[in-house]
């Protein structure tokens, strides 16, 4: 579905978007998550190593309850981190 957001508020993170089927929506974004602001390499190396308690429950949360997506950037940033920081061995990643 395509809309068109008609109202915001910054302060109370909702407002009203109007579908391309004619009908109003209240949404909230206090819930959205960008992937390309949250989802990138550190998210998922916190996921994978689990340095970060924090961090891990908050990737393991947005993995376990959507689907997916992982740029080719992204997966060669994970992997050269993981072979060039963290000393993990290719045939472990």
């Amino acid at each position: 579905m395509k809309g068109k957001i008609l109202e915001y508020s910054i302060q109370n993170s909702n407002g009203v978007i109007s579908g391309d089927d004619g009908k109003r929506y209240n949404f909230n974004s206090s819930k959205w998550i960008n992937i390309n602001d949250s989802f990138n390499a550190n998210y998922i190396l916190r996921f994978l190593l689990k340095d970060n308690l924090e961090m891990y429950d908050i990737s393991k949360e947005y993995v376990v309850n959507n689907n997916c997506t992982i740029s080719s950037e992204v997966l060669a940033e994970v992997v050269f981190v993981l072979l060039k920081v963290y000393k993990v061995e290719k045939e472990d990643i």
